[in-house]
């Protein structure tokens, strides 16, 4: 079996970096400007958030479309 290479940092803390540094440059925007501060505030501060509704969404329509792949086999099954 080959060994295995260790990860890059940059491929586990890439995004997360990322996003963290999107969420302090909209707190800064937020706290040091006016008008286009508060869009780019809000915008940045809503990414922790939409990330979360993606991945949660993801997982359950995931689990939604393992439920619906079984329902023709259910169906047929009480026609006999």
């Amino acid at each position: 079996m080959p060994r295995r290479l260790p990860a890059d940092w940059r491929a586990v803390f890439g995004v997360p970096l990322l996003v963290g540094l999107a969420t302090l440059v909209g707190l800064l925007a937020a706290l040091l400007h006016e008008g286009a501060g508060g869009v780019a505030a809000w915008l940045s501060l809503s990414l922790p958030l939409a990330l979360i509704a993606w991945h949660v969404g993801k997982a359950y329509l995931g689990k939604a479309r393992i439920g619906r792949a079984h329902a023709p086999r259910d169906r047929a099954a009480r026609r006999t």
